[in-house]
């Protein structure tokens, strides 16, 4: 906001922004200004005068990445020479104008081991499962990204159960909790033998980066396999490429095999239409005689029309014998909600890569993910609850694994004074084939918002299951959370208006106690009444870009490559960046000092 005007967004059922340019009064939106860059939101603020002071609050929701047993979360704080230049920095000036204060809260009732990769942190306040960090008022700062993290990894299987009811007048009267199941470290575990089958898709429409970085990631998979781990692989298209024609059974591990097999990947080309069920098919009659826990690697570009079926097909595989499906999404044309679903079912893992060069890393991060799990055929036992009261995600549970966590997340019923138990039971298999078990108590989260950390999670599951059951009212259901807590999906947008504080606060209230909805989303015709300007001063800024995917284009076979020059993009810890103002300096910090040849520098 600035001395005499607000600018505000929320999220709106994209059902009601297509009303947009059918007004009378929207001159200004003739057409929907949806932003197709994953990640970056952006909007004018007009008529700014010389010298005037803005204010600016984000909030957001993203989830940390889990790299070598601690959670990370990185904070793009990078600032180029055309926002401030190099001799503020040198001088101590930027450690007074950017301040960052990080708390941490675990969930669990153990000191909070801590690391800040590059900047400086001081530790303010420090309590059982709760540390708060900020960064020092004198001193350098490094003009970089800022990361911080905490260890999950330990000598054993440790699980924690947070609960919270609703807060105090919320429409959901339903209560949350969360399960977070975190493995032991590589020295303290004996993972499962594996058998995988890895699906390249090698179609026409990967032709070029897609095809390169994609086939980069199988080899990484391939370096990932452990020596009494057996593999089988496959490229296709609308026919099948094996590797070592003539045998269709799974391979040892051994390092000439896997070496003779990332030769082979490397002079795999693209061309052809796209079959998935076929390959999924051959997969699953290699791994009947599988000696270790059965996995299947699909990477995919393309949206096929029998995408249902193949779930359906999926989850009618006997258990003994059903393979974990993970997958990977590349580009908007394939249905990401289906293969979303498709893991989901058979307790796979699931990523996308929106930009070329996030296919290799991505599926990095999924492969490692699943290279050395631990525990399998997870289950949580909850009782005392009333029947079909509880909700929860994921469901079928998936293995626990060295390189992954388990984050399980619900609602349950407050109705009649039910509460949630006191304690659940963890339940599973170990790599000797010995059950495990364990009794998890529950504590009451007091200081985390469950139903904000985990409603992306859930948003994403609702709307997976929708697609998949057909289901209208599930859909409703998704647009109905994803508006009331501000959190923007495949079925809604945000949209930036001018308005008052007053108005803003007016609207805020009334979309959480659900008195503005249409149907199951928020009205438009409410939110112009809070616009200045009305409907015609309302714009989308931003939507999600990626969805349900096109037939038609992968049947075209048009190259997804050619997408992601358009979709560019910008590469529970609770962030304050304090108040970033720029006071009056009686100091010279003249030019960046770079180079002195860009010219950015006046």
């Amino acid at each position: 906001k600035t001395e005499d005007r607000m600018f505000a967004s929320f999220v709106i059922d994209k059902t009601e922004a297509e009303e947009f340019p059918k007004s009378k009064n929207n001159k200004q939106n003739k057409q929907p200004s949806i932003q197709p860059k994953p990640g970056l939101f952006t909007t004018p603020i007009p008529q700014v005068k010389l010298k005037t002071e803005l204010h600016v609050e984000a909030s957001w929701f993203q989830p940390m990445t889990f790299y070598e047993g601690y959670f990370f979360l990185a904070l793009p704080t990078f600032l180029t020479c055309k926002i401030v230049a190099n001799k503020m920095m040198t001088q101590g000036i930027m450690s007074d104008l950017v301040r960052v204060y990080a708390t941490i809260n675990t969930g669990v009732p153990f000191a909070v081991k801590y690391t800040s990769v590059v900047h400086n942190m001081e530790c303010k306040k420090q309590a059982a499962g709760h540390v708060q960090l900020e960064t020092p008022r004198v001193g350098f700062w490094n003009n970089t990204m800022f990361q911080v993290g905490y260890e999950v990894w330990g000598a054993a299987i440790v699980a924690s159960l947070n609960v919270q009811l609703p807060p105090p007048g919320s429409v959901d009267l339903r209560g949350t909790f969360c399960l977070s199941i975190n493995p032991p470290s590589p020295g303290y575990a004996q993972p499962f033998a594996r058998s995988v089958v890895f699906l390249l898709d090698c179609s026409g429409s990967m032709t070029g980066e897609p095809m390169k970085f994609a086939k980069a990631a199988v080899q990484f998979g391939l370096s990932q396999l452990n020596p009494y781990d057996e593999f089988a692989l496959i490229a296709y298209h609308d026919q099948q490429f094996v590797f070592q024609e003539g045998n269709r059974t799974l391979l040892h591990a051994n390092t000439q095999t896997v070496l003779n097999a990332q030769n082979w990947v490397s002079q795999v080309t693209a061309g052809g239409l796209t079959d998935i069920l076929s390959p999924l098919q051959n997969s699953v009659n290699i791994l009947a005689q599988a000696k270790g826990l059965r996995y299947i690697f699909l990477i995919t570009d393309g949206a096929v029309k029998d995408e249902r079926e193949i779930v359906q097909w999926a989850a009618s595989i006997p258990v003994e014998a059903a393979p974990r499906i993970s997958t990977f999404g590349i580009g908007p044309y394939c249905n990401h909600f289906f293969l979303k679903q498709l893991s989901v079912t058979t307790r796979g893992l699931n990523d996308k890569a929106l930009k070329a060069s996030e296919i290799n890393t991505g599926m990095v991060k999924m492969l490692t993910a699943a290279a050395k799990p631990v525990l399998s055929h997870v289950e949580v036992g909850i009782s005392g609850l009333p029947p079909g009261t509880l909700e929860m995600f994921p469901f079928p549970i998936p293995d626990l694994s060295c390189g992954s966590p388990i984050l399980v997340s619900g609602k349950f019923s407050t109705l009649g004074g039910a509460q949630f138990p006191p304690w659940v039971i963890l339940r599973g298999r170990l790599p000797s084939g010995q059950p495990f078990e364990q009794q998890v108590h529950t504590t009451a989260a007091a200081s985390i918002p469950l139903d904000k950390i985990f409603v992306k999670h859930q948003l994403d599951m609702m709307i997976a299951k929708s697609w998949l059951d057909q289901s209208d009212a599930l859909r409703q259901s998704a647009i109905f959370m994803s508006v009331r807590e501000g959190v923007a999906c495949a079925l809604t947008c945000t949209v930036m208006y001018q308005t008052t504080p007053e108005k803003h606060q007016q609207l805020k209230e009334a979309r959480n106690k659900g008195e503005l909805s249409k149907g199951s989303g928020l009205s438009s015709k409410a939110l112009a009444v809070a616009a200045v300007g009305g409907l015609g001063g309302l714009a989308i800024v931003s939507a999600v870009v990626w969805g349900f995917g096109d037939i038609g284009a992968s049947i075209s076979n048009l190259n997804v490559g050619d997408t992601f020059s358009s979709m560019g993009g910008l590469g529970d810890i609770d962030f304050d960046f304090g108040d970033l103002s720029f006071p009056d300096l009686d100091v010279d910090v003249g030019d960046c000092g770079d180079c002195g040849d860009c010219g950015d520098c006046g």
